[in-house]
Formats: C-alpha cells, structure tokens, sequence
C-alpha cells in the first residue's frame, strides 16, 4: 500500500488538505484510520477505481456565535486523501465506518493460496 497525498494543505482558490492517516497491519488485514473531526458520515465519499482509494468530502462551515470570536482557525474545507492499493488487497470486501471522528477503512488481505500437490497421469 503506498501513501499517494501526505497530510498537508494546499489552498489555491479554495483550501484543501489531506488528513492525518495510520495504516495499522493485522494478520487478516490493513485498517487505515483517518482523522475527520466534525466530519458527518454523509458528507464522505469513499472510491476505489484502478487500484486507487480515495477519501474526499467537506468539513461544513461551523456555525456562527453571538460570542465574540478572537481568533477563528476552524474553516469549511475540501479534503481528499489517496493510498494506492496492491493485489493483497480484497477489494470486494472494503468497509468503512465512522466514530468519534475518525474514519476506519477495513481492507481485508485475500486469503493464503495453500500449497496443493498436482497428480501427474499418463495421457495414453
């Protein structure tokens, strides 16, 4: 699996980052753990398309207070993190929840081909 968008933010027109990632191995497969505070389910799209997977959405604006804000670091935003998948990878079996902000990919390993032994028979 390779990283395709380190964490960083690039603003042209508009600001987009890439959110802090971990890619944690298990014995059956890859979690990847990425960082979406605030971030609603319904405003995630998860794709996978030739071997690429890719986060994206919006953080929505925050809502205005009666109080006087000094210092406003929280904006709305476009996000968009991508990780190249290899063949280990079963990508029929993808899943994607969310809790507490942070939003867990489950990539399941394709299974072990075991060993067999091949029966040689005469042709005649």
């Amino acid at each position: 699996m390779t990283n395709t968008s380190p964490a960083r933010s690039t603003c042209g027109s508009a600001c987009e980052y890439s959110p802090r990632t971990d890619v944690i191995e298990t014995a059956g497969e890859f979690q990847v753990e990425v960082e979406l505070p605030g971030v609603r389910p319904e405003d995630v799209d998860v794709d996978l398309e030739s071997g690429i997977l890719k986060v994206r959405g919006r953080v929505a604006p925050r809502k205005e207070s009666d109080l006087g804000v000094q210092v406003r670091e929280f904006d709305s935003s476009d996000f968009v993190r991508t990780l190249r998948l290899d063949d280990s990878i079963d990508s029929g079996r993808i899943s994607a929840e969310t809790k507490d902000g942070l939003l867990t990919l489950h990539l399941p390993k394709k299974g072990a081909v075991a060993p067999r032994t091949i029966p040689v028979t005469s042709a005649n």
